[in-house]
């Protein structure tokens, strides 16, 4: 196994990405530099001009493409193959994963959340004029919901597809009927920004998370307490059961739907933005301001042990842990990896180079 370390940046590296043949890498950071490595001679281009860190960036055809702003949320659609990303510079993107081509979409604004449908054909964006969009794919069709008279920071779809859920700055909650393009709901009740929404499976409840600090399950009329400071992101179970929070307070509560009492807390270390229950509501999902994600046990509230020392990577089809200092994915063994290279570490691989980069600035290339 061969190794090459590459310096240059001077803060932390957010994101690394191969170019589609291979032969070029290229790196993110805080230090608002993106720098273009060739694999080969360790040489690098930089690019300058971006006034806050470069915390995404995508080739295509050979030429490396980023939003010109910050990115405010990405979304992958249903069948895996594209990606959304929604920026402050106004433009909405969406990316082809096998060939990281790229074409705007969606209106000329400030995108703050994007939701794919269920059947992936229609995408729906949370917008800075106070309005929600729906973009239809195939036809390029935009559609404006209007009724909001503040930012919205969040939008949903439902399981079905039949509704969307939005979350506004102006402290209301609306559900918009999606063939009918009206709003079907209006909830009231929240004395701050609404951050977070998500519908029930069955689409019969919406839960809401505020800066207001609370939780509330709208239909159910169920306001649940116990979080210190803003609730970021909410997410429902898949049986319907359980609603996860995640707050600035750096904790994740779950939350019986019932009974309305919190079944587990879990402790962090940094601000949560976002949560999500994957195999069959088993296993929480958490992602926190630095990028970290972390798996939780939906049974006992404790965090699975190897995810703590998780390697972020921008794909979705690739998980890496180190466990005792061993770089695994996939429960495969690959490398060892230096103590210095385990903090806040991203990591991305192509059929036979895994590229890690850390908080020092460094990335390191091994050939598999």
């Amino acid at each position: 196994m061969s190794i090459q370390i590459f310096s240059g940046h001077t803060g932390r590296v957010a994101v690394v990405a191969f170019a589609p043949n291979g032969l070029s890498l290229a790196s993110g950071s805080v230090d608002n530099s993106i720098r273009l490595w060739n694999i080969n001679s360790g040489k690098s281009t930089v690019f300058e001009g971006h006034t806050r860190e470069v915390r995404s960036i995508v080739f295509a055809s050979n030429r490396l493409i980023s939003h010109t702003k910050w990115v405010n949320c990405v979304a992958f659609s249903p069948d895996g193959l594209t990606v959304a990303t929604g920026s402050d510079d106004k433009t909405g993107r969406l990316w082809d994963i096998k060939s990281g081509r790229s074409k705007l979409f969606g209106p000329s604004q400030s995108i703050y959340s994007l939701s794919f449908s269920p059947d992936g054909f229609t995408i729906a964006c949370g917008l800075w004029n106070n309005s929600v969009g729906l973009w239809d794919i195939a036809t390029e069709n935009l559609n404006i919901l209007q009724g909001h008279t503040s930012r919205v920071i969040h939008v949903a779809f439902s399981l079905d597809g039949s509704l969307i859920a939005s979350a506004s700055e102006d402290k209301t909650v609306m559900v918009w009927n999606v063939n009918l393009r009206i709003a079907s709901y209006v909830f009231s009740g929240h004395i701050d920004s609404v951050l977070g929404v998500a519908i029930s499976p069955d689409g019969l409840v919406v839960v809401s998370g505020s800066s207001d600090k609370t939780v509330r399950l709208w239909f159910l009329e169920s306001i649940l307490e116990g979080h210190l400071k803003a609730v970021r992101g909410v997410a429902y179970s898949q049986d319907g059961l359980t609603v996860a929070s995640a707050s600035w307070d750096q904790t994740i509560k779950l939350w019986d739907v019932s009974s309305g009492i919190c079944k587990f807390s879990m402790d962090l270390t940094s601000l949560v933005m976002s949560v999500g229950f994957v195999e069959n509501g088993t296993i929480l999902t958490s992602t926190d301001y630095s990028g970290v994600r972390r798996l939780w046990n939906v049974g006992t509230g404790k965090e699975l042990l190897y995810t703590s020392n998780e390697l972020c990577s921008s794909s979705p089809s690739e998980y890496f842990a180190i466990i005792d200092g061993w770089v695994f994915s996939r429960g495969k063994q690959i490398c060892w990896l230096p103590v210095s290279f385990r903090g806040h570490a991203v990591a991305e691989k192509n059929s036979n180079l895994l590229v890690i980069a850390n908080s020092m600035g460094r990335v390191v290339i091994l050939e598999l």
